[in-house]
C-alpha cells in the first residue's frame, strides 16, 4: 500500500501527519508535567477557591500566549510593506544581501536592483548580485541578453558611486539555453550552493528572461526559505514593487 498517496488522498502528506502526532503526543506529555507542577504548586498553599483551578488555566493559557508572541515576532521579522489593490495584498520583499536575475530587459533588472540597494539598512546591504543571461543556443528566442547583463553590472558600479555605497560583487553567469528550462533550475540552485549565503538572504527575480527560464527559475525556488520576487508593469508603463511571489511550499507536497 502507497502510504504516502492513500495520506494525501486525506488531505495532507505523510510527514505531516507524523509531525502532527509527534507534537500532540510532545505537548500533551508537557502540559499534564505542567499542570502537575502548578498543581503541587498551588495546592500546597491553598485547597480551597479559585486556586484550585489556576494550574489548568496557567495550562491553556501559556500556549495561546506563545502563539501571539510567535505571530507577532514573524510580523517582525517580514519588515515588507503592505500594498493593498484590488481585492489583494500585494508585499515588497525584505531587502536581501544576495540577488538572483533572470535577464532581458534592463530597466527592469535596474528597478528590482536599486530597491535592494537604495535604503538598506548596513546589514541589509546588497553583496552579491548574480546575473543569469540566455545563450544563442536556439535562433527562436533571438540573440543572447549577455550585452544586457554586461550593461547591468556597469549600471550597479555607476549606482554604487552615485551613493557612496561599496559596489556588490556582479557576477555574470555563463548563458543559459532560452529554451530549457532545466539549464536555468540548475544555474539558480548552483548559485544557492555556492554563494556562501543562507537562503533567507537570497532572492530570486523572475522578471526576466524567457518563460522557460522563468519556470527553471521557480521550480529552483520551491524548497522552502528560496523567495521569489518579480516587478510589475502597469498599464500607464509604471513599473511597481518588486512584489514577493508568496505562497505555501506544502502545497507542493499535495500533488501527485
Amino acid at each position: 500500500m502507497n502510504w504516502g498517496r492513500l495520506f494525501r488522498k486525506m488531505g495532507l502528506p505523510a510527514w505531516t501527519f507524523i509531525g502532527i502526532g509527534i507534537a500532540s503526543i510532545w505537548f500533551n506529555t508537557l502540559s499534564g508535567l505542567l499542570v502537575h507542577v502548578l498543581g503541587d504548586t498551588f495546592h500546597s498553599s491553598a485547597q480551597i477557591g479559585i486556586l484550585r483551578y489556576a494550574p489548568e488555566g496557567i495550562a491553556i493559557f501559556l500556549p495561546g500566549l506563545f502563539i501571539v508572541g510567535m505571530a507577532k515576532w514573524q510580523a517582525s521579522q517580514v519588515g515588507a510593506a503592505q500594498i493593498r489593490g484590488r481585492g489583494s495584498d500585494l508585499r515588497l520583499p525584505e531587502r536581501k544581501q544576495v540577488l538572483i536575475l533572470l535577464v532581458s530587459k534592463f530597466a527592469s533588472a535596474e528597478y528590482a536592483i536599486r530597491y535592494h540597494m537604495e535604503e538598506a539598512a548596513p546589514h541589509r546591504q546588497l553583496k552579491q548580485i548574480f546575473l543569469i543571461h540566455s545563450n544563442e543556443e536556439s535562433g527562436y528566442f533571438g540573440n543572447s541578453s549577455k550585452p544586457v547583463a554586461e550593461a547591468i553590472a556597469r549600471m550597479v558600479l555607476d549606482l554604487s558611486v552615485t551613493h557612496g555605497l561599496p559596489p556588490p560583487e556582479v557576477k555574470i553567469m555563463a548563458g543559459v539555453s532560452p529554451a530549457d528550462a532545466q539549464d536555468t533550475f540548475e544555474r539558480v540552485n548552483r548559485v544557492y550552493r555556492e554563494s556562501g549565503f543562507e537562503a533567507r538572504e537570497i532572492i530570486a527575480d523572475f522578471t526576466g528572461g524567457t518563460k522557460p527560464m522563468t519556470t527553471g527559475m521557480i521550480m529552483a525556488c520551491l524548497p522552502p526559505h528560496r523567495e521569489l520576487e518579480y516587478v510589475s508593469l502597469s498599464a500607464d508603463r509604471q513599473m511597481h514593487g518588486p512584489f514577493l511571489v508568496d505562497y505555501q511550499h506544502s502545497a507542493f507536497d499535495l500533488v501527485g
